[in-house]
């Protein structure tokens, strides 16, 4: 589920240092072919330590459009060691029948002295004998240069209560210190005997950058090596990598028939604006457009906006799929969390979703005295003060559709999230 969610969005986003700003919220939108408008349906938050490591994301639904209701839905909850490895990742899920989140599974991961992990586990949780059950499992060794040159994998096997062997790496460096070959083989129970089947080659410029790999296997009815994949990468003069092209051999021919393509385009800072994917097409001979992904930064170089479409071969046209906004905490320090308002203060806002106009009100006993406008960037579009009243009906105006945030200033600072249609 993680994967699938946040493949079309940037990956760097879950993984800060201490010197830059972290992602506080991220909401993902839908495109609705109907209304020719984005939907939203789904929102992230996001927790860290001290240390701005990221410790907590939990995931919602918007089970219902008129009401803005936000349902969880899973989250995943991250532990360190005192070094600042991850040790720990652990997956919930929300049950809305009990109100309360149910573990699910996780990952225990070992570290040596300099830092390299060396075993990773996977469990699940088992409710009907409540604990964890373990499934797989990977070690990994390094050399003197602390280059990792093999792993090995394990599933667990309930016949002997214990840990069996079924698949291995080893890792060969140039002298270059990168890796020139892996060789991988598995576990022949007939032969009890290890049995190589694949490996990979690769090569690299003179800076460095990995040009080239390819991809070997031993057929198991000629017991010969073949090809299996051919990939070939670019670098502008900063080393940002530019264009990847991979390549599978014609089972006729046995040459290399391009397979897919991507291209990356940076700014002059070296962040990643532009992704294009590309398909091969057997017809025409010819590169083919696939999917598209825009990424709008700030000044800090965070993205705040990407925009994920694909060619819609039809119309001969992109189409729009899906959009993500973050939002940073360093850009509005001072809002609080959208979902922190004491259970003894009462808003509403409506109409939410807004048309023309939305009426915010709050409990009697209370007056607004200003209300702000915030888009997800955290930048104030409009403010208006000098209210004193507990409601109080606020013009649409020139605010295009999108989510917002009212912050609402009475006794204390409250938000309220609405969105514009």
């Amino acid at each position: 589920m993680v994967l699938l969610l946040l493949a079309p969005f940037s990956i760097p986003l879950l993984s800060q240092q201490s010197n830059q700003s972290v992602i506080d919220k991220s909401y993902i939108y839908q495109w609705d072919s109907q209304t020719s408008d984005w939907e939203y349906y789904h929102r992230i938050l996001y927790s860290y330590d001290e240390n701005l490591n990221l410790t907590a994301g939990t995931y919602y639904n918007q089970s219902d459009s008129e009401t803005l209701e936000w349902i969880a839905q899973w989250r995943f909850i991250y532990s360190y060691d005192a070094y600042g490895n991850r040790i720990q990742v652990k997956y919930s899920n929300w049950n809305q029948q009990t109100t309360n989140w149910e573990i699910d599974s996780r990952y225990v991961y070992y570290y040596d002295a300099n830092g390299n992990r060396v075993d990773f586990t996977y469990y699940y949780w088992d409710a009907g004998s409540n604990q964890w059950l373990a499934t797989s499992r990977k070690s990994e060794t390094y050399s003197p240069n602390q280059n990792r040159i093999s792993g090995i994998f394990y599933y667990w096997d309930d016949a002997k209560n214990g840990w069996t062997e079924y698949k291995q790496y080893n890792t060969a460096y140039g002298t270059n210190e990168k890796p020139s070959d892996e060789v991988y083989a598995h576990w022949d129970y007939g032969t009890n005997d290890w049995q190589t089947d694949g490996q990979l080659f690769f090569k690299y410029d003179d800076n460095g950058n990995r040009i080239q790999f390819e991809s070997r296997y031993i057929d198991p009815v000629s017991s010969e090596w073949k090809s299996d994949l051919l990939v070939n990468e670019a670098y502008d003069a900063n080393g940002n990598q530019t264009n990847g092209t991979y390549y599978h051999p014609d089972p006729q021919t046995n040459e290399w028939v391009g397979h897919w393509r991507f291209k990356y385009t940076y700014d002059d800072d070296g962040n990643r604006t532009k992704e294009v994917i590309y398909n091969w097409d057997l017809n025409t001979s010819s590169w083919a457009n696939s999917s598209f992904r825009s990424i709008t930064l700030d000044l800090a170089g965070n993205p705040i906006e990407e925009v994920q479409t694909q060619w819609d071969v039809n119309n001969n046209s992109w189409k729009n799929v899906t959009k993500a906004v973050h939002y940073y905490s360093s850009l509005v320090t001072e809002i609080p969390d959208t979902t922190m308002v004491p259970d003894n203060v009462d808003i509403m806002a409506y109409p939410n979703p807004v048309t023309d106009y939305v009426t915010i009100e709050i409990s009697d006993s209370l007056e607004i005295s200003k209300i702000e406008i915030i888009d997800l960037y955290g930048r104030v579009l409009r403010t208006e003060d000098n209210i004193n009243s507990s409601s109080v009906t606020l013009q649409r105006g020139n605010l295009q559709t999108g989510i917002y945030i009212l912050r609402i200033h009475s006794a204390e600072i409250y938000t309220k999230d609405i969105m514009i249609r």
